[in-house]
């Protein structure tokens, strides 16, 4: 279903086999000496590297300290350095801003979009905000259908208020809910506001089967 064989529990047994994360209660974070590298790197105004053009390809910011620091390690390939940062983002999120996401889901910023939306044949990003009762409810349903079926696609969420410009610009959206279904590199269709549990259910099932 993936344009690659990327496993995130792959990615995740290599970045702990090299020391850059490690387990703390249950949870992974970063090793000491993989962030004082990224703090390193922070201190340098003039972030370059060698991926530089492969990493430009997907974002339109700044090379991050992070990608640099991966950059340097050889046992991961360039798609597995891109998922990498997606696995990162989470780190950075902070609980308040993960509290809206479904279980099944990977929190990505929304200046990831481009890179999930090429990288997989197909995905599904959901979207939401704070102090949104629809949004509540859309997680519910979400983390119901997700434990009621294999969906067997990438799941993403993001926290919209953190990248209102790329997601009002790039994909004309101005609030959640929100789940975006992603095909051949573009929006196959999009769910907006709250609808009911069944629909949700039968838009999934529909994408996961094209």
């Amino acid at each position: 279903m993936q344009k690659s064989s990327v496993d995130p529990s792959d990615i995740i047994s290599k970045l702990v086999q090299d020391n850059i994360l490690v387990e703390n209660k249950q949870e992974y974070v970063f090793s000491d000496r993989f962030y004082e590298r990224i703090l390193e790197l922070k201190e340098n105004k003039n972030i370059s590297t060698k991926f530089e053009a492969e990493y430009n390809k997907y974002t339109q910011n700044l090379i991050e300290p992070e990608y640099v620091a991966l950059s340097e390690m050889d046992s991961l390939s360039s798609l597995e350095r891109q998922y990498a940062l997606t696995i990162f983002d989470a780190f950075y999120s902070g609980r308040r801003h993960r509290d809206g996401t479904p279980h099944a889901c990977l929190d990505i910023r929304g200046s990831r979009l481009p890179f999930i939306s090429e990288t997989y044949k197909k995905s599904i990003v959901y979207i939401w905000r704070d102090d949104c009762k629809p949004c509540d409810k859309m997680k519910k349903y979400l983390n119901k259908i997700y434990s009621d079926i294999e969906v067997e696609l990438p799941l993403f969420s993001i926290y919209g208020p953190n990248s209102k410009n790329i997601l009002l610009e790039k994909y004309n959206i101005k609030s959640g809910p929100i789940l975006l279904f992603f095909r051949d590199n573009e929006i196959d269709c999009r769910i907006q506001g709250l609808q009911t549990k069944c629909s949700v259910k039968t838009e999934i099932m529909r994408h996961r089967s094209i």
